[in-house]
């Protein structure tokens, strides 16, 4: 995550230079362009791909420099917790106590005054209530699973 983002940095930064640099030379503001556009490009890509997705083993979540699957007997609960400047962000908290960021589902400052009235609450609410739904069923078909996590 830190290398993509030093990356992207980077082409912002060229960008700047290419346009700053000399006003008058239409190739530097050229590359300039081209660069913010690869910028855009790629973080308006990954922006549009972020989400969480629930399968059948677990969740795929998309962030936007980062992916990762956790599998569903693996997860305990999903909440809003501070991260960084967010107020809000949701995580998954895991069974082993370790929190994952999810920055696709994030809520306003009023939100977290107003949590019922908001749509970001109805989402954790679902999400805990297919994860308890996938857990059951899980340690239905696994009796020793559910064995083991008591």
């Amino acid at each position: 995550m830190i290398v993509v983002g030093c990356c992207l940095g980077v082409v912002f930064g060229l960008a700047a230079f290419g346009y700053a640099a000399s006003p008058h030379d239409p190739g530097l503001q050229a590359f300039g362009w081209v660069m913010l556009a690869i910028f855009i490009w790629v973080f308006g890509v990954r922006n549009l791909r972020a989400g969480v997705y629930p399968k059948e083993r677990g969740i795929l979540v998309r962030n936007h420099f980062r992916t990762y699957e956790v599998p569903w007997e693996e997860i305990d609960e999903f909440v809003l917790a501070p991260h960084g400047l967010t107020p809000a962000m949701g995580h998954v908290v895991l069974r082993s106590g370790n929190k994952r960021a999810i920055s696709s589902i994030s809520a306003s400052s009023f939100e977290i005054l107003a949590p019922k009235l908001h749509p970001t609450s109805n989402l954790l609410d679902e999400l805990n209530d297919l994860a308890t739904r996938m857990n059951r069923a899980q340690g239905e078909s696994n009796p020793s699973a559910s064995a083991t996590r008591q």
